[in-house]
């Protein structure tokens, strides 16, 4: 909810000026999030002047109903028009190349026939001819020579091919390895999986400079020069037979990245090791993430895209713990029946492999859906018996979520004075573990419990104290 006021506001203060265009590029591709806040944009801001325009590929979205239903609802909610963009004919086609470089009229005919009316296509063919050396200037006007005209590239696909072919031989790995990286690279973490690689990272970084398979971004980043030409080296990296050996690297290289705790380049890392057929750590990867970002942000929605990434894929203690945290997610969201069925499956599976910590961690939770659900004897009885087990192995952490855990019931039956114990000494104990967002919890119940006991001055002092704490981690 911050994030989107911080957005909103920022569009507003830029649009006092000048109107907006919001130019969205392969809009299909999106995840639902995006399109949720689209339209929201549309009704928050209705005296903001914005131009929202998506792009969509017509081919890809034949098979994906859900894309192509996405792009629909969006268009119906904002009142917007679709407006299909036909190819270029031959005339037109002869004028953008002649614009762009004085070619000979043979070789505009046939770039034009090659390119189909796919503007794209055209250019990358005169990048194709200039790379190879083969525009030859001659009174004014670029020639090609019949040897180049006659060997057509029939695809965009041979266009990229021509690039990477103007790296010298050894270096070709190079941009397959960079293509595991993504489109915004940075230049430490792409030498660090060359140099691991066994490549020479400066000299094959320069040379796809060269051969314009990568443009600078600013000082520190580099980008490809066309997203197509991304998904063509990423493609052919998954067909090489030490593909596993790059996408492993990749994770290793990105864990380096100065953002390697964000969710994006987590979700990256966690993509490169499912790729390289590493699942076990991919899933120690991502479980480490959520638990980690579950005591800054508890972001339902967020936690349950990340989990997709590895659903269907997991076993064992892997696949507990992927149904632990959906549970949680689920939990948090509202959806309680899934959230006891994948939590009573958790336990079930820590209990079956011996690890007791975690089907108590499990415990814990199951108690809490209980009590959402309205069984609150229930699910105080399971929160006692994980609180039990965490106070014998002198778990800090697990005693304080249990406590709050009581709290929060207590209050709920109105046992004020014994849930407001139980969430002071459970404040106190998250304070000496560092989890902030537990302990503002806590305040919260406190205030809750104050507010109920006819005393607004404390409750007041209580959430301001939580406020605080939560605006300091950014919640």
């Amino acid at each position: 909810e911050l994030r989107w006021l911080v957005m909103r506001e920022t569009l507003i203060h830029t649009a006092r000026s000048r109107p907006l265009m919001l130019w969205l590029d392969d809009l299909h591709r999106a995840p639902a999030d995006t399109f949720q806040r689209l339209a929201r944009l549309h009704r928050d801001m209705t005296s903001v002047p914005v131009l929202l325009i998506g792009t969509m590929r017509n081919e890809d979205v034949v098979s994906d109903t859900t894309a192509r239903a996405r792009v629909e609802l969006l268009l119906d909610e904002v009142g917007g028009e679709r407006m299909e963009i036909e190819p270029m004919d031959v005339h037109e086609t002869h004028s953008l190349l002649r614009e762009t470089l004085p070619l000979s009229d043979r070789a505009v005919s046939i770039a034009a026939k090659r390119a189909k009316g796919n503007p794209l296509f055209a250019l990358q063919l005169l990048h194709a001819w200039a790379l190879r050396g083969e525009l030859k200037l001659q009174a004014g006007v670029y020639q090609v020579p019949d040897v180049a005209l006659g060997t057509p590239a029939e695809t965009t696909a041979d266009l990229w091919e021509e690039r990477v072919a103007a790296l010298q031989e050894k270096l070709r790995p190079a941009a397959l390895a960079a293509s595991a990286l993504g489109g915004d690279i940075r230049r430490d973490v792409l030498k660090q999986l060359l140099t691991a690689l066994g490549l020479e990272a400066k000299r094959a970084i320069n040379a796809m400079r060269r051969a314009q398979l990568l443009l600078p971004s600013g000082t520190d980043r580099l980008r490809w020069t066309h997203t197509l030409l991304l998904e063509h080296l990423l493609k052919q990296l998954k067909l090489q037979p030490d593909a596993a050996v790059v996408f492993r690297e990749a994770a290793d290289a990105l864990a380096r990245h100065p953002a390697a705790r964000s969710g994006r380049i987590t979700r990256h890392r966690v993509t490169n090791l499912v790729r390289a057929g590493d699942l076990e750590q991919a899933a120690l990867v991502l479980h480490s993430h959520i638990e980690r970002s579950w005591q800054e942000v508890r972001d339902p929605s967020a936690t349950l895209r990340d989990l997709s990434l590895l659903d269907g894929r997991l076993t064992g203690l892997a696949q507990a713990r992927q149904l632990r945290w959906r549970s949680e997610a689920q939990r948090y969201s509202g959806a309680l029946a899934e959230a006891r069925h994948d939590g009573e499956l958790a336990r079930r599976m820590f209990h079956e492999a011996g690890d007791r910590h975690s089907e108590v961690k499990v415990l814990r939770l199951l108690g809490h859906i209980a009590s959402d659900l309205g069984a609150s004897a229930q699910g105080r009885r399971l929160v006692l018996q994980a609180l039990s087990y965490f106070e014998r192995h002198e778990d800090v952490h697990g005693q304080a979520q249990c406590g709050a855990l009581l709290g929060e019931i207590d209050y709920l039956l109105g046992e004020h004075a014994r849930a407001r114990d139980e969430l002071a000494n459970a404040a106190d104990r998250f304070l000496a573990v560092g989890d902030s967002l537990g302990r503002a919890q806590c305040l919260i119940l406190e205030g809750f419990v104050e507010q109920a006991s006819s005393a607004p001055h404390r409750a007041r002092e209580l959430l301001a104290v939580a406020r605080a704490d939560l605006e300091r981690i950014g919640y």
